[in-house]
């Protein structure tokens, strides 16, 4: 079952206005990027209340964490199409349900992304205290942006803090090139 309303978290992560850059070729930078734990994109409620949020900061990027998506779930599925507003795309990470946890639902990151952005998926290695998901965004100049979270830690996912501080560690590693953005949502 998802969350009230009031229950979801947002913040800006990073507001970047720039003036379009016409010299370049291409006419688009990344100027507004929200992350948002959803706690359940599918809900018909909290898609309405997502696609209001859209409507009033047109943002260009939403990093999403906790969209609940099942790795089941296509991307053609009414209930996909039906939270995805239009002029963007949706990239969905759902959790990994490896091994004994496969029962417990929730997780997953993913992004929403403006057009005419171009995006490729880019794959990173799993860890296990803390989902993440990344993407390239082809602008003048690439830009490669991660997407984690980490369980509450009253979760049964919930990991010790050292086993989260390796894991960061290792994913910080120098194979994450500049530029960059992180955005997390590191529940405690």
């Amino acid at each position: 079952m998802c969350r009230s309303m009031v229950d979801i978290q947002s913040a800006t992560a990073e507001i970047r206005r720039g003036k379009k850059k016409e010299e370049t070729g291409r006419k688009y930078n990344v100027r507004i990027l929200y992350t948002l734990n959803i706690r359940c994109i599918l809900h018909p409620l909290y898609s309405a209340a997502f696609s209001d949020l859209i409507d009033s900061h047109n943002p260009d990027l939403f990093c999403l964490s906790e969209t609940w998506i099942k790795p089941t779930t296509r991307p053609t599925s009414v209930e996909l199409l039906n939270c995805t507003p239009p002029n963007y795309s949706v990239l969905s990470v759902p959790r990994n349900h490896s091994g004994n946890i496969s029962s417990i639902g929730g997780g997953g990151t993913g992004f929403l992304i403006r057009e005419p952005f171009t995006q490729l998926p880019t794959s990173l290695p799993d860890f296990s205290s803390f989902e993440s998901s990344s993407i390239t965004l082809q602008l003048p100049r690439s830009r490669n942006v991660y997407n984690t979270y980490r369980p509450h830690s009253s979760s049964p996912l919930s990991k010790p803090n050292s086993v989260f501080l390796a894991d960061f560690h290792s994913f910080l590693s120098p194979s994450l090139l500049p530029p960059l953005m992180i955005s997390s949502s590191l529940a405690t």
